[in-house]
């Protein structure tokens, strides 16, 4: 979906209060495309006195008390043409795109996650006013409906620190020590920061676009600067063959972007 023509009554960064020119950013083209990834998951493990069936019926009930906690942020949530879904899974159930992230997250046999995501409102769902608080019993299928723009992405910052306080009373959690997993695939780099209930995805070649023509935003968005992130990131390339060839990723990408 263009967003350009809700952005200026929607998106609520103040251009006296930031310097931002609001003109620039609304109409780049770069800003408006969806590549960025925000979920959230929250592990649960069986107890030995439960059968699965009784435990999956437990899991039915935080998956619908987990959709009534973040369903209070859906109003910021539709002014970014965003909405709220949220279904639990035994872990060897999870969708192939989750699964490889949650299974290092201590996982075993008996976890359980609820995975609580956002994905868009079309235009169609929109004019028709898209009833029930923006709540999803039913998820769409296709990965693309949950990307944010880097705009939205901004505005999702905005709150998600609290969607993951609900979460972690619901849970009883803390979350641990930001983590990033790194991930080649063809000539891209895909980055997934965690910390163990919020999770955060994007392919590395277009936070390099992001920074190279926007670095101001990319500081907004990212909690460690892009540089000591790729320095951080190079520094793995000794650690093993996978991480030299994600270090030779990361130059082709820096060099496509004229990033030195």
């Amino acid at each position: 979906m263009d967003l350009s023509n809700w952005f200026k009554d929607k998106f609520s960064i103040s251009k006296e209060s930031n310097n931002f020119d609001l003109e620039k950013y609304k109409k780049d083209k770069l800003l408006n495309e969806p590549f960025i990834e925000h979920y959230f998951a929250i592990q649960f493990i069986k107890p030995k006195d439960y059968t699965f069936p009784e435990f999956d019926e437990y899991m039915e009930k935080v998956n619908l008390r987990t959709l009534e906690l973040v369903g209070i942020f859906a109003i910021q949530l539709s002014k970014m043409c965003k909405s709220i879904t949220t279904k639990s899974y035994k872990i060897t159930e999870m969708p192939q795109e989750y699964f490889r992230v949650l299974s290092m997250t201590n996982a075993n046999k008996n976890s359980y996650f609820t995975l609580i995501r956002f994905p868009d409102v079309t235009k169609k769902e929109a004019e028709k006013g898209f009833k029930e608080g923006n709540l999803r019993y039913l998820a769409p299928n296709k990965k693309r409906n949950y990307l944010f723009t880097p705009l939205q992405s901004l505005k999702f910052l905005e709150f998600s620190k609290s969607i993951e306080f609900q979460l972690q009373a619901l849970a009883g959690l803390e979350p641990v020590e930001q983590m990033t997993l790194i991930n080649g695939v063809d000539k891209e780099v895909i980055i997934t920061e965690y910390d163990g209930i919020q999770y955060y995805y994007y392919p590395l070649s277009k936070r390099a676009e992001l920074y190279s023509k926007f670095p101001e935003l990319d500081k907004k968005m990212f909690d460690l600067p892009f540089p000591e992130f790729i320095k951080w990131l190079l520094s793995k390339e000794k650690e093993s063959e996978y991480m030299q060839r994600n270090a030779e990723r990361t130059r082709q990408i820096l060099k496509k972007c004229d990033i030195d």
